[in-house]
């Protein structure tokens, strides 16, 4: 679980970088992923976060499927909604055009789509984390049930 773990905070750390290549080009001018959206620069940042907490804190596995959640849902968004309609592109559009509202045109450029792969690759990897069952290990006080095994003695001298 913890190794699984791990590797999905490296995940969404390189998840977390996939905003700062341009997104949109519009008017010849590149507008990155942080400028399109201010929300999704937080993202990532909650899921690494909840990634760490939940390596030392209670509610492992609620904790690992919120940041699943997150970043599945963070990238879906990405990728259906219009990021022609962001302010700073339609910002670019009317100061290029003359024209409000912006009706210039924009291409969108592949960091968005490797945004929503490695946010859905992030979410993968958690919920394999907080699914992965853990092996049971015997505790330390619990009786052998070997009667050979000298702690067996032990107990029932004691008693």
């Amino acid at each position: 679980m913890r190794k699984f773990t791990l590797i999905g905070v490296l995940a969404a750390a390189a998840w977390w970088s996939m905003l700062l290549p341009a997104w949109v080009l519009t008017t010849g001018q590149p507008v990155s992923g942080t400028e399109t959206n201010r929300t999704l620069a937080l993202i990532p940042g909650v899921v690494i976060l909840l990634g760490l907490v939940s390596l030392y804190g209670r509610g492992r596995r609620t904790l690992l499927v919120a940041a699943a959640l997150a970043s599945a849902i963070t990238s879906v968004l990405v990728l259906v909604s219009d990021l022609g309609n962001s302010p700073r592109v339609i910002e670019l559009q009317e100061r290029a055009t003359g024209i409000a509202g912006g009706n210039g045109d924009f291409e969108v450029l592949w960091p968005v789509y490797a945004f929503a792969v490695l946010g859905l690759l992030v979410a993968g990897v958690l919920i394999m984390a907080s699914v992965k069952q853990q092996i049971l290990k015997p505790a330390v006080d619990s009786q052998p049930t070997d009667e050979a095994d000298p702690r067996f003695i032990w107990d029932q001298q004691g008693k």
